[in-house]
């Protein structure tokens, strides 16, 4: 028995330690998307601050869309009852990968607006 737990808490840390590398894995990949827009301009502070202003300017109906494409847990939740099947993790990459290049997309909308 204590074998057994020893074995699930070691499982629980490596996947612990894969989701972290996950993140910072994303955040690279959008670091990068980012720097490939803004070219010669990026910094992390412009990058944060277009953001910022993207978000500030949005409207209601735009953000509950980047929310519903986003993976808070009420989200997964919902669609998981809703469909009847589980979420795999290549709807979930999908997903993820429709919300970068919306954000990416609006970045350089801004971008062109400021030149």
């Amino acid at each position: 028995m204590i074998d057994h737990i020893k074995t699930i808490n070691a499982k629980i840390d490596c996947l612990r330690k894969r989701k972290e590398r996950m993140k910072t894995q994303k955040a690279i990949h959008f670091m990068r998307e980012t720097q490939k827009i803004l070219q010669d301009d990026f910094t992390p502070e412009l990058a944060l601050s277009i953001l910022t202003s993207i978000w500030g300017s949005a409207s209601e109906t735009q953000k509950q869309n980047w929310r519903r494409n986003n993976f808070h847990p009420s989200v997964v939740k919902q669609n998981s009852l809703t469909s009847g099947l589980p979420i795999t993790k290549d709807e979930l990459i999908k997903a993820y990968e429709n919300l970068c290049e919306e954000f990416l997309a609006e970045i350089g909308k801004y971008k062109l607006s400021i030149q």
